[in-house]
């Protein structure tokens, strides 16, 4: 069965070595992309007595099938609640290659009643596709329960973290980030003698009462922790970012949001970040505005979309800021342009109230009715804009940005 991949949104038309959102027309939140092998991964939330976390595979990020499930119903953790024939939560696994070859894939999962508290779990495997084997019993628990499990290899260090987020908005009580050395020399164990230490906690005014989902990188001199605010259920939930020169902190925190919901799309969340060849893409879900559910996702099947992530002043800028519809390049390819347009000459767009203009890469001027080429204030209807073909690929007119 293969996992749908959009080819066109709306009246934007989509063309080789591009590609639009969704790049998964289904119900797959909390998306864990990972390129192992030679080709990426994804798993998401969902699974019960059956089985947990659907898989698919992909030679580019953009086009999908399915390769199956990280546990069948044989192989459910005997911890949790679905290996006893109860209804269990499942949720936001990632899947990522340890320094031994060995693949983990951490998740959340929630024990049996009565208790029915929420735990942080690991299963390994020889193959990406599996089978798995959990380690028999939870990574992490905490009294106000541990969920959103990620793995990060620093590189510089050698050293090797498992991140979670504490689930303190289940409990009234500030939810934050942390963070533990991991040990995978003989399996995937908490490295002994190592603490807990807290990266951030909800204490932005667009957070509420929730952060959650983290995903860290390191890019030149800093570790940048993407993560998750507000409730997933509105459209308010959108990511943030905090970046630190060393690994445990202390992390700053941008002041707003680097995704929020736009463009037909809300809810924008649970990202990672992919080290893509055509440079850093972030994979996150959203749901459609207008789908069951009204403003809220509870109903809604939220999708899998993707972002460029460039870089500016030591920050990330993902895409414009809120979902992009229209056509990207391809994450998976770097091509150079054809140079339709002639570097280093001048040319002159119209404006106009209907029609957005997108430069792409290969120097085509392409009309679009999509929202995110529109013109908005700022140019002024029926007057010209100058735009100088460049020789470089990833140029685009971008309202929101303001810039090429």
């Amino acid at each position: 069965m293969a996992a749908a991949a959009a080819a066109a949104v709306g009246a934007v038309e989509v063309h080789e070595d591009f590609f639009a959102n969704p790049i998964v027309d289904g119900d797959y939140p909390d998306p864990g992309a990972a390129w192992i092998g030679d080709r990426y991964y994804l798993v998401a939330t969902g699974g019960g007595p059956q089985g947990a976390f659907r898989m698919l595979q992909s030679s580019d990020l953009v086009h999908w099938e399915s390769c199956g499930q990280v546990f069948s119903s044989k192989s459910l953790p005997v911890w949790s609640g679905g290996a006893h024939g109860e209804k269990c939560d499942y949720w936001a696994p990632e899947i990522h290659q340890l320094p031994s070859g060995r693949k983990a894939v951490f998740f959340s999962a929630r024990e049996p009643a009565p208790g029915r508290a929420l735990h942080i779990g690991v299963a390994t495997s020889d193959k990406a596709e599996g089978p798995y084997q959990d380690i028999g019993e939870p990574l992490v628990s905490d009294p106000h329960w541990a969920i959103d499990a990620t793995y990060f290899n620093d590189h510089e260090s050698g050293k090797q973290y498992l991140l979670w987020k504490i689930d303190g908005n289940a409990h009234n009580v500030p939810s934050a980030i942390k963070i533990r050395e991991l040990d995978t020399t003989a399996g995937c164990t908490l490295a002994t003698g190592s603490e807990v230490h807290e990266l951030i906690r909800n204490d932005l005014p667009w957070e509420g009462t929730v952060v959650e989902g983290p995903f860290l990188i390191k890019r030149g001199g800093f570790y940048y922790l993407f993560y998750s605010g507000e409730c997933y259920g509105n459209h308010r939930y959108c990511v943030g970012v905090a970046r630190a020169e060393q690994v445990l902190g202390p992390y700053e925190k941008a002041a707003a949001p680097v995704l929020s919901s736009g463009r037909g799309f809300a809810g924008p969340g649970h990202c990672v970040v992919v080290a893509a060849p055509g440079g850093d893409v972030m994979v996150y879900h959203a749901w459609p505005s207008e789908s069951p559910g009204g403003r809220g996702s509870r109903g809604a099947k939220r999708q899998v979309l993707a972002e460029r992530v460039t870089w500016e002043d030591g920050w990330p800028c993902v895409g414009c800021g809120v979902p992009t519809t229209g056509p990207q390049p391809s994450p998976h390819q770097r091509a150079e342009p054809k140079r339709l347009l002639v570097p280093g000459k001048v040319y002159r767009l119209k404006a106009s109230q209907d029609w957005g203009v997108y430069l792409g890469y290969e120097g085509k001027l392409t009309k679009s009715k999509d929202e995110a080429y529109v013109v908005r204030s700022g140019l002024k209807p029926g007057g010209t804009v100058s735009l100088e073909a460049a020789s470089r690929p990833g140029h685009f007119l971008r309202h929101r940005c303001g810039k090429l």
